[in-house]
Formats: C-alpha cells, structure tokens, sequence
C-alpha cells in the first residue's frame, strides 16, 4: 500500500516588521536587576488543535523560557492582543495577534512555544522535571486520550529590547509635548518609556520595552508542529479492486503523546521539526531520513474502537479521518496499530454484517510489508485495492480477534508461529523461532519455503532464503561471529519428527549455528530468516537464541519466601513467592515448578496438582511435591510489553501441632522446575531454592493484596494483619481521597475513599502502601513492604435497548418457562401460565447472586388476549421506579371485572436463584394468556 503524505503544520508569523524610525532607540542588551521584561510579539494562522479533530480554535498559548543550561527560567501565557480577521493561513496580517512578556538577557535562551499545554503554571511544570533540563521537562509534558497539543523551540543568543528615549512625535497623529510626556487630541498620554510599537502606530500599555530587529527575526516563522499524525483511508484506483471501505477505525494506537518531539536516541529535539522544508511541506520522507525514530509514552492501547469513521457520510461536520499520536517502528512488545475497516467486498462467500459489509483488520505497513514509524505532524493515506486469501469477518469484533492482512512477518499475532502464508500461495517454515542453551555448542535450525498455487505442484523458493544475525548487545552475543551456513536436506529418514510438506521431496535446508560460551549474564542474538515471495514480498520469521547458565529464583533483591504462621494450629496458612528473572526464553516455557514442603503437614490453597518422586531434600527418599505451571503469557504480557517475575502459591496446615514438639507446622520450602524429557532436556533451568516458615514468628501482610471495583464505586477494605508490636502507615497513591486510618499497631481494617471513575476509555488505578517502623522490619525475614492496589472499571455508557422476549401465546391452562433468545443476555427466565384465579408471569434469576448492573430494567410492557369471553387486547406497563407500585382494573367490552395489578419492580439485586418478580392477574372468569413481553433495560453501549 502507498503513503501519501503531506504537511499539517502551522506557521506563526512574527508582528514586528522594520521601518525607518523617526525617533532615538536605545539598545538593552543586559539583565537588569529590576527584571525588566521585554514584550515579543507574534501572530497566529488558523491551526488544528483540541481533540484530534479539524479547525477548533486554540485556547491557549504559553511559553517555557530556559538558559544556556537548560534551566528553566519562565513559563508565562500569551496574551491575545487582536482576534484579527482569520480569511486563510495566506494573510498574516488578518490573523489573530499574540504577545508575551519575558525577561530581558545578555546570554543565550531557548523559548519552548506550547499550544494549549497540559500544565498551565510555573511550579507544575517545574515539578515534572526540576533542574534536570529543558529535555526532562518537556519529556514529561504529554497529552493522553483524545487531547492534544502543538510545539515549537527557538533558540535566541541574548534577549536585548529598545525602548523610547527623549523626543518623538507619532507619525500622523498630533501630540503635545509637555516635557516629559506627551497628550494626543483625544487626551491619551503617553510618558517616556511607555511601550510603543516599532512602527509607531499604536500605543499600548506594556512593559516600556519591546524585542529588537534581531529577535523579531527569529520568531518571524515559527513552525508549530502538532503532536499527532493523522490516517485517511480510500478505495485504490484499480480496476481490479475488489473492496470498497464505508467505515473504519484504528486499533493498537498510543495512549499518549508527548508535546515535543525529542531523539532520544540522538539526545536531542527532532531537527526535523526544529528546521522544516521551506517548500513542499513536512513529509514522512524528510522526518525519516533525519534519523528521527519517533516516540512512544507508556503501552498501546489494545481495547477494540467504540466508534467508527462513516467514509460515506454527507453531514458538513463530519470528519473523514483519524487521529493518533506519533509511535515508532512496532515491536512484540509494542503490537502494530492496525485499521479495523468495513466495506463492499465483491469475494464469492464474504462475511456480511446486517449491513453487508465485509470487516478487516490491515496493519499499516509499506508495499514490502514493512513497518515504518507514524510521525507527528504528517498525513498518512492508506488506499486499499484487491484483498485475496480471506473471506472477511461479519463484524469488526471478529476481524479484530483475527490476524491482521498486511506484514504477516512482522505481525505480533505470528511472531512465534514457525510456519507463516502470505495468503497468496508462499509458506515460509522454521523448525523453532526460540531456543534457549546452557551450554556452548552447535544447534542446527531446518527451514524451508515454497510456493504451492491451490491444487496445482510445489515450488521450493529455498534458493532465496537469506540468513543474517543480528545481536541486541554487541557485548553479549549467543551466537558467535562463525558464519552461519545452508545445506540443503532432503529426505526424511533421520528427521522423522519434522513437519511434512506438501511435496513428495520434503525439500528442506538445514542451518547450522554456533552458541557462544556462557558468561556472567545471558547472551542474546537473533537469527534473520528472510525470503521472497512468489509474489515479490519479503518474508521472514526471528529466531530467537539465548545462552544462559544455571537460573536463580530470583529478581533483583526479591528471593523466594513464605510467610509465617501466626500459630501451630490446623489450617494456618502461608503464601509462597516464587521470581523469575527478567528476559526468560519463550521455550523455556511453559515452566513446571515442583514445591516440596519438607515437614509434609501441607496441602494446596490453590489446588495445584500433587506428583510424587524422588525428594528435593534427600534424592535416596521418595515424596510428594505439588506441581505450579507458568505460561508465557503469565510471564509475558506481548499486548503492554510488561514482564510478571512474581508468582505465588498458598498452602495450609493439615493438622495441629503440639506443645512438646513446638514447630510441627514449622518446615522448609523447597522449588525446582521440573525436567521435560519431552523438551530434549536432562538437566532442570535452575537451581533449587529453598525458604523457612516460621511459626508465631513476626507476620506483616495484607489479606489481599488486590482488589477489583466498578466504575462508580468509591470505596475499598483494605485488611491488613500484623501480629508485630511495630508501628506500621499507610502511604496512599496521589488520587486517593481518604483514609480511615493511616497509622496503627496489630490488625486493622481500613477503608479508601477515592473518586468515581467517569472515564469511558480508560480504568483507573489506586494504590495504598503498608510500611512498618525499622525495627519491626528488622525482624521479619524477607520483609517487604506490602501495596494494596485497587483496579477501578472504566465507566459504562449505558443505553435502553428494548427486546420483545415472547412471541408466541402462553398455552391455557399451563405453566410454561421461557428461556429463549435473549436470556443470556438479561440473566434472568420467564416462567408463565394458568392456575384458577391467578394467572401469572415470573422473573426468576438464573445466575445466583447476580448483581443487575448493565442489564438494569426500566420498563416492561406485558401484552394478553383473553380466551374466554370477547378476545380484548390490553397493555399493561411498570414505568422505571424501584419503588413504584401500579394498582389498577381491566375495563372490556361486554362487561367489567377486577385484576388485582400489585407489583413492586424494577429490582437491580437478586440474591439468589430462587429470587423472583411476579406479575399477578387474579381473573378467573377471562383467562388470559400471556401474548408478548416487552422488556427496555439498560445495556452497555458498543
């Protein structure tokens, strides 16, 4: 797919212009004591700004002043002097004007120029980087969310000013001189060293200095670059495309943006954006060949878009694009951002939605499926024409569950998937994309790739495999610089257990790669499989190689523990932690870790699996040990980038100790991971690690250390046990409100207040820190002071639905029980039907101790015809009070009789499965039945 790009950026055009003045200007070039400030003026063209989105007005303009160090000196708002009479971004001189006091100076000062700043005073935005520099500070200012900002630096060698001194007359205006002031005709006086314009025009009060010819030309073009790229989406002009896009979306974009573009790999602000083209604009291009690799504040966010972009819609307002922050080039760790789309998809057998559009997920990459960076400031157009190999998704949820069309290589979703389709024919197959050694040797790699069009012979492409290693730290290398060779096998006769592939020739090629020895930390490379596709595209998997000796169950200082017992009775129970170093082998997984308590007076909290075998303390015995299974992806987190080194398993005494044998329940923990023969292993990971469990020992923990809580919720029970005689405080986060307590001895209850979550897009996190005084930690081994974190849901955006849940009579006579469509969906049955003098319909819950929170009823409509008598039909409806109660009578034709209506409903909390509503019509004489129930609830939006 081609990019197209073009600039977005805005110029700011400096006021200031040079005319011949009629009057004596004396030049200040010093700082002087009183903190004279000198006014620099600027004007503003038209910019987009606010929420990623087109043609707002810019609310605010500041300026960040630093010194030749770095140290930041001032950060003052702009004042808007003149609305102007914005025609286009080609009349300065009708665009609105700014100015901005700063101090005058003899040394260099570099002025940060900030549109619409996250932090608006000098002490917060101080705070975010101290003395550290202007590179600490502004690489702490950033935007989130849909918010945004724009940016510009300038560097000025001094800070000199002019002011008014002696005589001066304005030029067309008549003034009186009196002196030392002078009074036009309008009786407006102006004394000497008032600010006056450099071209006489205006007077204004000021700072009676304003900038001179030198700063005015520095600031006459300053180029505000916004901190956001933005991607358009069409249809390619083809006549071969088969797919036009209606909707779209972007997924696995940056949660946040940082306000200024700084290298950190140059060390340096982006010279790209510092000293743009001067024509043509601002291109990806000429960003990407200054070296600059873009940017990424905190994960990407992986949620699936709540809304989507109509391409076809024809309302004036309506944006045709979308907006995220700059990122770099994608990793594992970071997923590619992807464009969910929609459209007319002209495939034999596509997946429709209701709408009839076929639904994609593309990942944005050029036309050799490589990634690039997403710059800042740049227009990207991503023009979509034939699509093969897929029949598409019937909504944009399952395409994003999906592998995305695009760069299958690269694709986070594949990168350990040993074989890989460009879904065009061409598999290209590795025997393993991870290997991890504990010793020095050769390990060979078969591989192979071939084209195979459908029902029709095989092509090797094997020739044009190319293999090339590339090692993250030069230092630590696990593969040595020996080349790395290619011979081709064929056959099968020793390499029973490799894949087969479509061909009777089982054409594969083995390489041979040489490991380095261990060393003092693990050594990493990688090795660069890469072909050509039948149709011209590159393709390649990583094969990961690690070099490690024998691991520790450890990380940092953390080292495995238990928790003491509080007593020697049955049922006490310790919590076992177990850590993993960083940087683990994705083979090494999953990891099976044997626990062996030597006192065997324990069992398993968690239910772990129990194996028996020989003893971890005395080899010569058997005994039983419980089995704990780490995935990688409880390890690995490939979404967020984040590693877990922590696990923990919980045991409890089975039985109670006694006074002539103090410590029964006391024992000592011992763990290995377990050896696989499967895996071609004889020898375990790491080495064994072993723990002590003391018993009426010191115990400081928390009962849990975590909690889960819902958008509106704004409090939590923290509990926290201490059997110590220390002094132990609680240290909220910043966003908690409250505390019951925060300091105290022995056990404790304590509440947190904080705020309701009224973010849709994001969840909230608090945490509470348990600290014990010195020296009750100097008593308890391993001590650590313990968090409590609370995980606050996103708020739902609840909308009413209305479902009809019964389309067909009740039978007379006969109870009957509903639970059709729609049932999982409101958690709750319908069970109606006849008994003399009390026809019913009841609303029994059929998940036990559900709370009714995105189902919440607010309506029901119950619609009967009547079986006996004349056929009548009548509605009946509960409007939305949880304490409203509806008594009323049935007038029909032929007569009239009583319906005893007593309802209380809605209810939001059922209690149990036997928790019920009913709806009670006491009319023996015309039985109705039960026709349709309408029920409107609400439900949270898509």
């Amino acid at each position: 797919m081609k990019k197209y790009i073009y600039i977005l950026g805005a110029l700011l055009a400096a006021f200031g212009c040079s005319v011949e003045q009629p009057y004596e200007l004396t030049s200040l070039d010093n700082e002087p004591e009183d903190g004279a400030k000198v006014t620099i003026e600027f004007s503003l063209p038209p910019v987009t700004k606010g929420i990623m989105a087109h043609d707002p007005d810019i609310s605010t303009i500041h300026v960040a002043v630093f010194n030749k160090a770095g140290v930041l000196k001032q950060f003052e708002q702009a004042t808007l002097t003149n609305p102007g009479n914005v025609t286009n971004g080609d009349n300065p001189s009708g665009n609105p004007k700014y100015s901005v006091d700063i101090n005058m100076s003899a040394s260099k000062r570099i002025l940060h120029f900030i549109a619409d700043s996250p932090v608006t005073n000098m002490e917060d935005l101080a705070a975010l980087g101290g003395t550290s520099g202007e590179a600490a500070v502004l690489n702490a200012l950033t935007t989130a969310g849909t918010e945004c900002a724009y940016w510009q630096r300038v560097e000025l060698d001094k800070v000199d000013a002019f002011t008014y001194q002696g005589e001066y007359k304005v030029p067309n205006t008549d003034m009186t001189y009196t002196g030392d002031s002078y009074t036009d005709a309008n009786g407006i006086t102006v004394n000497i060293g008032d600010y006056i314009k450099r071209d006489g025009t205006k007077i204004l009060d000021g700072t009676g200095y304003f900038q001179s010819q030198a700063v005015a030309k520095k600031v006459a073009n300053i180029a505000f670059i916004r901190n956001f790229a933005e991607i358009k989406v069409a249809a390619a002009a083809s006549t071969t495309s088969n797919f036009t896009p209606r909707k779209f979306a972007l997924v696995n974009v940056p949660k946040a943006g940082y306000v200024a573009p700084y290298d950190p790999v140059k060390s340096e602000f982006a010279e790209a954006y510092l000293n743009p083209p001067t024509s043509g604009g601002l291109t990806h291009t000429f960003v990407k060949d200054s070296g600059y690799p873009g940017t990424l504040v905190g994960n990407i966010n992986p949620e699936m878009p709540t809304s989507f972009i109509d391409l076809e819609s024809t309302e004036a307002s309506a944006v045709k694009t979308a907006f995220m922050y700059e990122r770099p080039i994608p990793t594992t760790q970071q997923p590619a951002t992807c464009i969910i789309v929609g459209g007319n998809y002209t495939e034999t057998g596509a997946a429709k939605d209701s709408e009839g559009l076929t639904w994609f997920k593309i990942e944005i990459a050029d036309e050799d499926g490589n990634y690039f960076p997403i710059y800042r400031g740049v227009s990207y157009l991503v023009k979509i024409g034939s699509i093969s190999g897929s029949k598409g998704y019937d909504s944009p949820e399952a395409a994003n569950a999906a592998p995305a069309i695009g760069d299958v290589s690269g694709s986070v979703e594949t990168a350990s998937l040993e074989q890989i389709n460009d879904g065009k024919g061409t598999t290209l197959w590795v025997e393993y994309t991870d290997h991890v050694a504990t010793s020095a040797g050769a390990k060979t790699l078969y591989y192979t790739m071939y084209y195979q069009k459908a029902g029709g012979d095989t092509t090797y492409l094997t020739h044009g495999v190319n293999l090339t290693v590339n090692h993250p730290n030069a230092t630590y290398k696990a593969i040595t610089d020996a080349t790395v060779t290619g011979v081709k096998y064929t056959g099968k006769d020793s390499q029973a257990d490799l894949p087969t592939p479509p061909s009777t020739s089982l054409q594969w090629y083995v390489a041979t790669v040489n490991l380095d020895e261990i060393g003092d930390r693990t050594k990493y490379s990688v090795l660069h499989v890469e072909g050509t596709s039948n149709a011209g595209k590159k393709m390649f998997r990583d094969v990961n190689y690690r070099v490690m000796g024998t691991q520790k169950f450890k990380n940092g200082e953390n080292e495995l523990s238990a928790t003491s017992l509080e007593n020697e009775e049955s049922g006490q129970q310790t919590t076992l932690s177990i850590y993993l170093p960083n940087d683990l082998g994705m083979s090494m997984f999953p990891l099976v870790l044997r626990i062996e308590a030597k006192n065997g007076n324990y069992t398993t909290v968690d239910g772990l699996p129990v194996e028996s075998g020989p003893s971890l303390f005395d080899s010569s015995k058997n005994a039983f040990y419980f089995l704990k299974t780490i995935n990688y992806s409880d390890y690995y987190n490939t979404a967020t980038g984040v590693t877990t080194t922590k696990f923990q398993a919980k045991f409890k005494t089975t039985r109670d100790g006694t006074t002539s044998a103090a410590g029964t329940n006391a024992t000592d923990f011992r763990v290995l991971d377990k050896v696989q023969t499967e895996r071609n292993r004889t020898e375990p990971y790491f080495e064994y690690a072993e723990c002590h469990v003391s018993v009426g020992g010191p115990v400081f923990t928390l009962v849990e250390s975590s909690v889960s809580v819902k958008a509106d919720a704004t409090t939590a029970t923290l509990q926290l046990r201490s059997n110590t005689s220390g002094t132990w405080t609680l240290t909220p986060s910043a966003n908690v409100t409250e505390l019951s307590q925060t300091t105290g001895t022995g056990n404790a209850t304590v509440t947190v207040t904080f705020p309701a979550n009224t973010d849709e897009s994001a969840a909230k996190t608090y945490t509470v820190t348990a600290t014990l005084d010195e020296a009750a930690a100097a008593t308890i081994e391993g001590y650590t002071p313990q968090v409590f974190t609370i995980t606050q849901a996103e708020k739902k955006n609840l909308v009413p639905v209305t479902r009809t849940i019964a389309t067909t009579r009740s039978t007379f006579n006969t109870s009957y029980m509903y639970t059709g469509e729609y049932s999982d969906e409101l958690k709750i049955s319908f069970i109606g039907g006849y008994n003399i003098g009390n026809d019913y319909i009841t609303l029994n819950n059929t998940n036990s101790g559900l709370t009714i929170e995105a189902n919440t009823i607010t309506r029901i409509v119950i619609t009967w015809d009547y079986t006996y008598g004349w056929p009548w039909n009548t509605d009946y409806s509960v409007d939305a009070d949880n304490t409203e109660v509806d008594t009323g009578s049935i007038s029909y034709t032929g007569g009239s009789a009583t319906s005893n209506n007593n309802i209380t409903y809605p209810k939001t909390t059922w209690t149990g499965s036997s928790d019920s509503v009913s709806f009670s019509f006491g009319d023996e004489w015309n039985r109705p039945r039960i026709r349709q129930i309408e029920v409107t609830y609400l439900h949270e939006a898509e």
